[in-house]
């Protein structure tokens, strides 16, 4: 039996974060899984006065796919990028991973018999800020790996890394377009996948280590009128399937707004 092939979803909002995202990359390279049965796709959501030309020759280097979409959303909408991100590859599973993360090298080989039963894997994520000469930047040993995240602030739920069967994804019609910015859209996937019934696992309790958050400045948006908007959103009553007409798509926003 072949492994699972997994299409890696990497969302960035601006061309600042691409020295996070070569640490992000350089783990999913390290890990320990076949290599020619993972796919990484990167989506820029840009603006006409960015210079993108840095991630197209790192993308040609390194033969990664690029989604680029022109930011015309009043903010970053995460789970627009995710969704058409998603659906331009064609893996049997697709792993969503933050920008700002580095994962175990063991993380995708500890979650292979379970995506090969069909289930859900939540990545564990430790939320560290350390500062950036921290050796959270190398590839350090296991036991190395294990001391720098164990007593890192961690949410069971609720977070933005995840590798889910392509088939359940399209069945609830991925993530919900109405979200703008960070917060909101990890949560609300999580909770429909639930709703609808599908099985999921969070990698910690089966012996993967904490994936590390890459150090950067908090950003003052936690209050932010889009956090409320998110935050609004989340409070309604849920239901597995909410964009039972655009998933996916490129549409005008009124098409996914309710």
């Amino acid at each position: 039996m072949f492994p699972p092939t997994i299409d890696v979803v990497i969302p960035m909002s601006h061309m600042w974060l691409m020295p996070y995202l070569r640490n992000c990359i350089r783990a999913i390279e390290c890990q320990d899984y076949w290599k020619q049965w993972v796919n990484i796709i990167v989506g820029l959501m840009y603006s006409d006065d960015e210079d993108i030309s840095e991630l197209a020759e790192f993308a040609r280097q390194r033969e990664l796919s690029l989604v680029f979409r022109k930011l015309k959303d009043p903010a970053f909408n995460i789970s627009r990028t995710k969704n058409v991100c998603a659906r331009s590859g064609s893996s049997q599973n697709i792993a969503f991973i933050d920008v700002d993360v580095v994962i175990h090298p063991k993380t995708f080989q500890l979650a292979q018999d379970f995506l090969l039963e069909g289930i859900s894997t939540i990545i564990p994520v430790g939320r560290m800020e350390q500062p950036p000469d921290d050796p959270i930047y190398q590839m350090v040993p296991h036991d190395d790996w294990e001391k720098l995240t164990r007593d890192a602030p961690f949410r069971r739920d609720g977070v933005g890394n995840i590798i889910v069967p392509r088939e359940t994804l399209e069945e609830i019609r991925g993530y919900d377009e109405r979200f703008h910015g960070w917060g909101g859209p990890d949560t609300d996937l999580q909770k429909r996948l639930r709703i609808a019934g599908k099985e999921m696992v969070n990698l910690i309790d089966y012996g993967c280590p904490k994936a590390m958050h890459q150090y950067h400045p908090i950003t003052p948006t936690r209050e932010s009128a889009f956090t409320k908007r998110n935050r609004a959103i989340l409070t309604q009553s849920h239901r597995a399937i909410r964009n039972p007409e655009c998933w996916g798509d490129v549409v005008d926003d009124e098409q996914c707004m309710p």
